[in-house]
């Protein structure tokens, strides 16, 4: 590249031409120039055609027919071999700016250098000269046969040889020079350049405006169809093409649609340039997914693809749920190749579609410059669900924890407007009164965006530390609607609960050797969760003194409200306070868990006094006066006991001499220091000594005690003769003669089985080998004696009857009563029923009979017994 000097004309041209692009900033809304050589004037308008005037600039010297413009002037070129240049107002016209060797066809500019197309006689050559007017080389370029439309790039420079019908390139030096660039390119006169395309017009009847590559390639020979276009101009997306067939300027846009085929009138436009700002958008602004209630924001970006600067009015924006939220845009001035930009934010309130449309307002016509930009989004929403809802660890051991279980998450969200769910870190957690008594054993779901439909999962435990229900919640936030969601944790603390009733327990006292008492120990379970037994023991110093009996706790599991018993006895083997406990091996709170045992062993001593009783002499059939026997619980200190006394009784070869009389031991039982007696009777039935032993049963060491018994019979004097018991003075009656008195042997009458004991009231019959003798009329005798305690009355109710057992079982007599003091005897009589009578004094044989006795006992007892007895007439006369 040929190294280029700025000479002071080129300073001061540069200087102008800044000033110029300033005072051109404040007012620019676009400039088309075009040369018309039918009229060999230059005009001005605007982008849209307004504001036309096609006498803007009147040169004196023909015009070749190309024109180009920068940012402070406008050029055009001569024919007569020179280049023309004027402000961009029209003033300070120099027609002599810059002169040639040979005529000139068309120019262009760039910041440096003026540059232009020679047609000569096909020896054509590409000229260039400083932007001041200096440094002018007519063959900066060479080999060119008739080129003329000329164009320039920050990298090439390009030209259009119509001879040749090709477009070619070089440097921006003059190196790599390429004549046929861009061959068939028809008959090719006016061009122009922007920053991606080259465009060029055959100026034919069929003629066209093409456009290829700035490299070359993708070359579109019909953009647009004309008769003899010539000159060509593009900005932005906008293409001017001239054409002497229709004498007009045509816009179009850079894609091939024609705007307006007839936008100005000229009648040969040969050469056209155009100079303006340029608004370049990008395409709509998609915001794509947006979640109500959040917001996103889009910078769109406002540059300047033109030449000249672009001053922003101001920017304006349509679309309810759209906001500006920064501009560096309005009231600026964008150079060109510069930007702005303009903040936009969407934040859906809604769901669904959302549109909007962002305008900025220029002085460049938006009829032909587009600027608005449509805005789009759409609002999304999640919406969260749960799986379970809730849940219920039931009953769980204080102290222990429930395996995980599993909380799953999903973004329900459904259709076109369903958006992500959002879970922050750290956005699951456990609330509530009973929070701490949960935990969150795993979570995939904090920090995570879930996609519609996706999922994550939750793991929580219950670990409770107290009894009782417990209730907490899952929380999960979210950008959900509602957030945070909530799972319903439940569970219940529980414990086994141990109690044992009684407890503790005394069994009192039991003499040593005996079996005391039996008590029942009911254990239940007043807790919320199963009570485990292993098992039950009876320890401590005393555990051998006590003895589980029967036992349905071990080994038992007891469900709350359960109970299970265990009987436990208390048996000492020597005096003293015995200790244990019942010891249960269980898991509930505080195992193992204890009843305390207490019990006492005791001894009672029996003692009888007299040692021994002497009944002295009687005769037989007599009854001597009771004597008694004291018997005591001799026992004294603090472990004496209780003396039970089993029962008293006679034995020894004479005991039916004797009669207890009178017993208050039997069954009684004599604390230390009580006692009791037993009242004995001599009554012998034979002569001769008698002896016996009262033996005292009892629970006192060394057994039974003996206490001994003696007496002595006598025989008894003989009775005196017997009187008739029906005459008076003991004569005979009925005539029948005398009979024997018959003597009177005893006849011991036991009480029957009501008696209240062996020492009850009764009534001994006194017979003579148990024959009753009866009278002519029915009447008998007999004697009897009342055998009771001292103080106590007989009172007796006797009647024959037939022999028990017979068919002719019967009454065969009237009942006699009668009452007597203890120890008398007496005599009563017996009247037969007639019947009897009759029966009797048909036969001389004895009729054997019954004879009753009803003995009733002075508290009210009755006793009856039956004596077998022989009926005998004292006279008898045989029919």
């Amino acid at each position: 590249m040929v190294p280029r000097t700025v000479s002071g004309r080129a300073l001061a041209a540069l200087v102008a031409s800044a000033l110029a692009l300033l005072l051109t900033a404040a007012t620019a809304h676009g400039e088309l120039y075009w040369a018309d050589l039918d009229t060999n004037k230059i005009g001005r308008a605007n982008l849209n055609g307004s504001s036309a005037n096609a006498s803007f600039i009147s040169p004196s010297r023909p015009l070749g027919g190309g024109v180009a413009v920068d940012a402070g002037h406008i050029y055009w070129a001569s024919w007569w071999g020179y280049i023309g240049r004027a402000d961009r107002d029209g003033t300070d016209v120099d027609e002599d700016f810059i002169e040639t060797r040979s005529s000139v066809s068309f120019v262009a500019v760039d910041d440096e250098y003026v540059y232009w197309t020679t047609d000569n006689d096909w020896d054509g050559a590409i000229g260039r000269a400083r932007i001041d007017g200096t440094e002018v080389d007519d063959t900066f370029i060479t080999g060119a046969e008739e080129p003329e439309g000329i164009a320039v790039t920050d990298t090439h420079i390009y030209w259009a040889d119509w001879y040749r019908g090709t477009i070619g390139r070089a440097e921006l030096d003059g190196t790599e020079v390429d004549h046929d660039f861009i061959s068939d390119a028809g008959d090719a006169r006016g061009l122009a350049v922007n920053g991606t395309h080259i465009y060029w017009t055959d100026s034919t009847l069929n003629g066209f405006v093409a456009r290829a590559n700035l490299d070359g390639t993708g070359l579109r020979t019909n953009l647009f169809q004309d008769a003899y276009p010539i000159g060509v101009a593009t900005v932005g997306d906008l293409v001017y093409w001239g054409t002497h067939h229709w004498d007009s300027i045509a816009l179009g846009r850079t894609g091939g649609a024609v705007v307006n085929r007839d936008l100005l009138g000229s009648p040969f436009p040969a050469g056209l340039a155009v100079r303006s700002a340029w608004l370049q958008l990008p395409g709509p602004v998609s915001f794509g997914n947006v979640l109500v209630g959040d917001a996103d924001s889009r910078t769109v970006p406002v540059s300047n693809s033109g030449d000249d600067p672009l001053a922003i009015a101001s920017v304006s924006l349509t679309g309810a749920q759209f906001a500006i939220t920064a501009n560096t845009c309005t009231g600026s001035t964008i150079p060109p190749g510069g930007s702005c930009g303009v903040t936009v934010r969407l934040s859906p309130t809604s769901t669904g579609s959302k549109s909007g449309t962002l305008q900025v307002n220029t002085s460049l016509p938006s009829s032909l410059v587009p600027n608005t930009i449509s805005l789009s989004g759409r609002g999304v929403a999640p919406a969260i669900e749960t799986s379970p809802t809730g849940i219920a660890f039931g009953t769980r051991r204080v102290g222990t924890s429930t395996t995980p279980q599993t909380v799953t998450v999903r973004n329900s969200a459904g259709g076109m407007n369903a958006g992500p769910l959002v879970i922050p870190d750290g956005g699951v957690t456990v609330t509530g009164a009973a929070a701490s008594e949960y935990a969150i054993d795993g979570d995939e779901c904090s920090g995570r965006t879930l996609a519609p439909s996706a999922t994550c999962t939750v793991e929580v435990v219950f670990a409770p530390t107290t009894s009782g229900s417990r209730a907490a919640t899952l929380s999960i936030a979210s950008n959900a609607s509602g957030s945070p969601t909530g799972v319903a944790l439940s569970g219940t603390g529980g414990e086994p609960g141990f109690e044992a009733a009684p407890d503790p327990f005394d069994f009192g006292s039991a003499n040593a050797g005996t079996a005391g008492g039996v008590q029942r120990f009911v254990v239940g379970n007043p807790g919320s969760l199963p009570l485990a037994i292993a098992g039950v023991a009876l320890t401590g110093a005393d555990a051998d003194q006590f003895a589980i009996d029967a036992d349905t706790c071990t080994a038992a599991t007891l469900q709350p409200g359960e109970t299970c018993a265990v009987d436990v006895g208390f048996a000492p083997t020597s005096v003293g306070v015995k200790t244990a406990e019942l010891r249960f091996d269980d898991d509930a709170s505080g195992a193992p868990h204890a009843v305390a045992l207490t019990g006492h062993g005791t001894q009672p001593q029996l003692s009888a006094t007299p040692a021994g009783l002497d009944f002295g002499t009687l005769t037989v059939g007599a009854a001597g006066a009771p004597q008694a026997v004291t018997v005591a619980n001799s026992a004294s200190g603090p472990d004496a006991g209780p003396l039970t006394i089993a029962g008293v009784t006679l034995s020894g070869p004479q005991a039916s001499a004797f009669a207890i009389d009178g017993d208050t031991c039997a069954g009684a039982v004599l604390d230390p220091g009580d006692a009791c007696t037993a009242t004995l009777v001599f009554a012998p039935a034979s002569a001769g000594a008698a002896s016996a032993t009262l033996t005292i049963a009892g629970d006192a060491p060394g057994g039974p005690h003996a206490v001994a018994l003696t007496g002595t019979a006598t025989t008894p004097a003989p009775p005196p003769p017997p009187v008739r018991p029906d005459v008076p003075g003991g004569g005979a009656s009925g005539g029948g003669g005398a009979a024997s008195a018959p003597s009177l042997d005893p006849a011991p009458l036991t009480p029957g089985p009501s008696a209240s004991g062996p020492n009850a009231p009764g009534v001994q019959v006194l017979l003579r080998r148990r024959a009753i003798t009866v009278d002519d009329r029915g009447r008998a005798r007999l004697a009897l004696r009342c055998v009771a305690p001292a103080g106590s009355r007989c009172r007796a109710a006797l009647q024959l009857r037939m022999r028990a057992g017979t068919p002719q079982s019967r009454a065969i007599s009237r009942r006699a009563r009668t009452t007597r003091a203890a120890g008398r005897r007496w005599t009563t009589g017996l009247r037969l029923t007639p019947r009897t009578r009759r029966t009797l004094a048909r036969s001389c044989r004895p009729v054997a009979a019954t004879l009753r006795v009803a003995v009733v006992q002075p508290d009210g007892a009755r006793a009856v017994a039956d004596v077998p007895v022989t009926l005998r007439r004292a006279s008898c006369r045989p029919r």
